[in-house]
């Protein structure tokens, strides 16, 4: 045949091979290392989100029965008990990994430094 070597074959090298795998390793990598990224912006949005919404339950709870809603009535964790239903529709997601508090002032802040939303 004019054009072709003898002894030629079709196909690719090894080398070649490898070089592809190494390519697709590395654009693997730079995905993964996005995503986690993204995962964990999310995860801190949605904790900001849901310490308004506890917020707003903690402060409705303060306005009708000028108590904090926590065993005391005073600052310490949040009884999420006496909000579920009239102010919040479940208890928090994060209220498993993160326990809120009110403290002194008022605020709603998160007990654990797991917390995302720290």
């Amino acid at each position: 045949m004019i054009g072709t070597a003898i002894g030629s074959k079709k196909g690719f090298t090894l080398v070649e091979l490898l070089i592809v795998l190494a390519i697709l390793a590395i654009l693997a990598g730079v995905v993964a290392l996005s995503l986690t990224i993204y995962i964990g912006r999310g995860e801190e949005d949605a904790c900001r989100v849901e310490k308004r919404s506890i917020e707003a339950a903690v402060f409705s709870y303060y306005n009708q029965n000028a108590e904090w809603p926590t065993d005391e009535g005073g600052a310490g964790d949040i009884d999420f008990t006496k909000l579920v239903g009239d102010y919040l529709d479940d208890t928090p997601a994060s209220d498993e990994s993160c326990l809120w508090q009110i403290d002194d002032n008022g605020a709603v802040v998160p007990d654990s430094e797991d917390c995302p939303c720290d």
